[in-house]
């Protein structure tokens, strides 16, 4: 058995990244692969360059629109999909050879709907988990862990059976730029009835690439990235015990970034309001979350600084995101 995998790659301004992108795909240890690549009206090379690669793959399949959104590409991705599976990779990242092997295999030893790696390569360092565990989820403890700090937000690094995506009219809300992801895949842990999940590494999650939607500072990233958050506590019903109270956790690390990033900016001033309001909530919930076994102690120190002397949370964040961008995959 050899099933078609479709990979979704959205792409805008990505032309340093998307050749070695959609070239770790084609080079999959299992072959039988469709690549789509939704250019979003990108105003670099990008069209370009994944353009000559489909003249050489006919694997590859090119759709050039105006700039819509990674929720509209994605989902026109969903769309023109044919693969029995569905993975989708950003522009910017990269997957590892044996991603549909690994993965497939992950399913298959499951039977899940619905496959995910807890774990990604971030920087140059990073090795392979020594000992490599498959399981599987319930829908609650799922979800719980998607929405919790243990785990790389983004639907990247995960596998879909495509008739499981469509029965179910999962789609990316288009009114969601930031935690769209998030929304969507918690939306697929709650439908499937189960998850398969592994630790091993197949993704390679880029932290240099500072003109992403998710490394660029913008105040309404953190806007609607609170609105996300709303629409997946709107869908969590009584019996999903777990994921509720990992949603309050999520909630108060996401006021605690709102932060971190609004000093990072040197925009408190600016953004006065919402300052205050994330500044309150994460002062007012700090004793529980203290007490949370799924933060480490060095993010516990980072939250009781920011807590007394937030300004100092900005300096240490700008100084850190050069040392991520320095030793990024």
């Amino acid at each position: 058995m050899n099933p078609l995998v479709t990979f979704v790659i959205p792409a805008y301004n990505v032309e340093e990244y998307i050749e070695k992108c959609i070239n770790s795909v084609r080079e999959q240890s299992c072959s039988n692969i469709e690549i789509i690549v939704i250019n979003d009206g990108s105003t670099d090379n990008t069209k370009e360059l994944a353009e000559a690669i489909a003249t050489v793959d006919s694997r590859v399949v090119v759709i050039n629109n105006q700039n819509q959104g990674v929720s509209a590409s994605r989902n026109n991705g969903i769309e023109l999909a044919r693969g029995k599976w569905i993975a989708f990779v950003d522009g910017d990242d990269y997957i590892s050879e044996d991603f549909v092997e690994h993965m497939i295999e992950v399913s298959e030893e499951t039977g899940a709907e619905f496959c995910m790696s807890t774990d990604c390569y971030r920087f140059k360092t990073d090795k392979q988990s020594s000992t490599i565990y498959v399981k599987r989820l319930l829908a609650d403890d799922a979800t719980a862990l998607l929405l919790s700090p243990k785990v790389e937000v983004g639907c990247w690094n995960k596998l879909f059976l495509l008739d499981f995506i469509n029965k179910y009219k999962l789609r990316f809300d288009t009114t969601l730029f930031y935690g769209e992801g998030l929304n969507f895949i918690t939306s697929a842990s709650q439908y499937s009835h189960c998850v398969g999940i592994t630790n091993k590494k197949v993704y390679y999650y880029r932290q240099n690439n500072f003109e992403s939607a998710t490394k660029k500072f913008s105040i309404d990233k953190i806007i609607n990235g609170w609105k996300a958050l709303d629409c997946i506590g709107g869908r969590l019903d009584d019996k999903m015990v777990r994921s509720k109270k990992m949603l309050e956790l999520h909630r108060f690390l996401f006021s605690f970034n709102a932060v971190r990033k609004i000093q990072s900016s040197e925009t408190r001033s600016v953004y006065k309001s919402i300052y205050n309001y994330h500044i309150s909530s994460i002062r007012k919930t700090v004793y529980k979350a203290m007490l949370s076994a799924a933060i480490n102690w060095k993010y516990k120190l980072k939250i009781f600084i920011a807590c007394i002397t937030p300004w100092i949370i900005g300096v240490i964040d700008r100084k850190n995101k050069q040392n991520r961008g320095n030793k990024s995959v």
